[in-house]
């Protein structure tokens, strides 16, 4: 058995091309990390391996640090320099909202990750067994996983520009591990958290691994480890032929998505740009979808800090933190014409001037201008965002028009509506900025003062 868990180990280092380097062995006190190291110190001369031994102390339990002191005597007896961190995991899941489990393996792979730079090791290895990975596939067939996460455990991953991960008993049941250790006559520690049925993996575990065993036999870790390395193979062969520029836009504001891409493209297709593009998780990518049968205007959040909106055509991705405020309401004031314009709205400038209309001519307009006839003004003059439930009497209609009616005319995105401001007085709405005159208060034959209003990007125009 030790000859079976020794090849092995040294089959996949050769296979990784894992000699004549520095390596990090990621050692928890468990059977599997205690056996990775043994098997690999077997073979460490022969491939020129400098091995270090790393522990992470979770500070899950009060008897942690008992375990990594465990490890450190290990470290001694073997002549292995020795590098140990603890992370505060309940910290982490608190403020990033994910569990303890995921918080655990981000801080244990970010310690691993520095402390393989700081000591010059261009490899980590961690002892994850053929039992691990047909866990993970297991879980991630739950939560309907992409064709990454239904492939299991990588075998080889990079953590960083000059380190990767290698997992070298990741074909090897954890039943030979536990054989070679005994045969070995190895010390270990047992995790008694790996008991507690809290824990997702530990009830995959004990409870849904044994149970699928007892209905389809004991070759069931086998065939799921056969669908793993399926989904490896479909990945390798699809998503290199995936274009995510045929998908998305990536505009000033966000990322747009085609409707007709979603409904018409494979989910698998999308789900794969959705996750290698943008970074979404099983979550986001379903919301995206669920909006291709949604009302325009809807909404969903997103991770990230992130929201998708429903256009007419496209949903729209963007980022909440940079969405820039509303400016507020202000009055304008114009005293002897002079209207200390322009103005700063939320992504434009409002500019005004007060003109003396000619009586004969028509009014000489700036580009995308309106004229208003300053005199016909009631009451104070101000501008504002729009809000719902607004209406103007359109110029050249008849009857009244919501705001909003008028920006979908207008085909205005539901992301950039909230930007969109008008220009009012006591009577109600002249002008929604850049888009519609209102019926009311129009410069024309009988005017002597026009108010000339127009935006633009230029505070200068």
């Amino acid at each position: 058995m030790s000859s079976s868990v020794r090849s092995d180990v040294r089959n996949a280092l050769a296979r990784h091309n894992v000699r004549n380097c520095r390596v990090l062995i990621a050692v928890s006190g468990g059977v599997d990390s205690i056996t990775l190291l043994d098997a690999a110190a077997a073979c460490a001369e022969d491939l020129a391996l400098d091995i270090h031994i790393a522990h992470v102390d979770h500070g899950l339990r009060d008897d942690s640090i008992a375990d990594a002191e465990a490890v450190q005597a290990e470290a001694v007896i073997r002549h292995i320099p020795f590098h140990t961190g603890r992370v505060n995991v309940r910290m982490r899941a608190e403020k990033t909202g994910s569990g303890i489990e995921a918080a655990a393996r981000w801080l244990r792979y970010e310690f691993l990750t520095s402390t393989a730079q700081d000591i010059g090791a261009s490899v980590v290895m961690t002892g994850h067994t053929a039992d691990d990975a047909v866990e993970t596939i297991l879980m991630s067939i739950a939560r309907a996983g992409s064709l990454q996460a239904l492939s299991g455990i990588p075998a080889e991953r990079i953590l960083s520009d000059s380190v990767r991960v290698v997992r070298p008993l990741l074909e090897t049941r954890r039943q030979d591990v536990v054989a070679y250790a005994r045969e070995r006559g190895l010390v270990w520690s047992e995790d008694v958290s790996n008991a507690e049925s809290v824990f997702l993996r530990n009830r995959v575990r004990h409870e849904l691994l044994p149970a699928l065993t007892s209905v389809f036999g004991p070759g069931i870790g086998r065939h799921i480890l056969r669908l793993g390395a399926t989904m490896k193979e479909l990945a390798q062969i699809i998503e290199p032929q995936i274009d995510a520029t045929e998908v998305l836009r990536h505009t000033d504001v966000g990322v747009q998505i085609g409707l007709s891409n979603l409904v018409d493209q494979p989910r698998v297709v999308i789900d794969t740009i959705l996750r290698r593009e943008l970074g979404m998780n099983t979550v986001d990518r379903d919301r995206i979808h669920d909006l291709t049968g949604a009302v325009v205007g809807s909404r969903s959040t997103l991770s990230g800090g992130r929201q998708a909106l429903r256009e007419r055509d496209h949903v729209a991705i963007i980022t909440i933190s940079d969405a820039q405020p509303l400016a507020e309401g202000f009055e304008i004031d114009i005293i002897n014409g002079d209207t200390s314009s322009p103005y700063r709205l939320s992504e434009a400038w409002l500019h005004l001037q007060v003109v003396n209309a000619p009586v004969d001519t028509p009014l000489e307009l700036p580009q995308g201008a309106i004229a208003i006839d300053f005199d016909a003004i009631c009451g104070r003059l101000h501008c504002r965002p729009w809000q719902s439930g607004d209406r103007l009497r359109p110029r050249g209609m008849q009857g009244s028009k919501l705001v909003s009616d008028v920006l979908t005319d207008a085909k205005i995105p539901h992301g950039r509506r909230s930007q969109v401001h008008v220009l009012a007085d006591d009577e109600g709405i002249l002008w929604i900025c850049g888009l519609r005159q209102a019926d009311r208060a129009v410069a024309g034959n009988g005017t002597i003062h026009a108010l000339l209003c127009w935006v633009s990007n230029d505070a200068t125009r």
